[in-house]
């Protein structure tokens, strides 16, 4: 007979009916315990059921929702999908840092200043998490100095 976690176990008593409370007094857990392992239940069965949905669509319903998703993302931005490749097309089809094509197979991702929100190019994912790193100091430098002067 196999035995069942304690997690499965508060799960399996949630599915019966029982309340977070009940569950905790039977277990010996803590109630937020109890609470987080049922969300995470819950999570990990609508991801599943997305999954599924994703998977059961043919190769051109997956492409639409792939260019729908991207016309929302780039939407942030102010751009449409023929001005990101106009621009990709200006930038020579790399990034605009390093100048090489982005070598993790996605898209070039679209550069944009914070403050103002204007797009100034499109970076490879290296690039950008740099520059991340880099405006992050420039903001405030002392405790990177301050580490660096030891």
């Amino acid at each position: 007979m196999e035995t069942l976690t304690p997690r499965e176990q508060a799960v399996d008593l949630h599915r019966q009916g029982l309340g977070n409370r009940e569950i905790s007094r039977r277990l010996g857990r803590g109630s937020s315990t109890i609470a987080y392992w049922i969300n995470q239940d819950s999570k990990e069965k609508q991801k599943a059921a997305s999954n599924r949905r994703y998977h059961s669509l043919d190769q051109e319903q997956r492409q639409h929702r792939y260019e729908s998703n991207r016309k929302l993302e780039l939407a942030k931005y102010g751009l449409t999908p023929e001005m990101y490749e106009e621009l990709l097309a200006h930038q020579g089809g790399s990034c605009a840092i390093c100048k090489n094509a982005c070598t993790t197979g996605k898209k070039l991702a679209v550069d944009h200043c914070h403050d103002t929100g204007r797009v100034r190019g499109l970076l490879c994912a290296s690039c950008n998490t740099q520059l991340g790193f880099i405006e992050k100091y420039r903001k405030d430098q002392k405790p990177w100095d301050s580490y660096l002067s030891v």
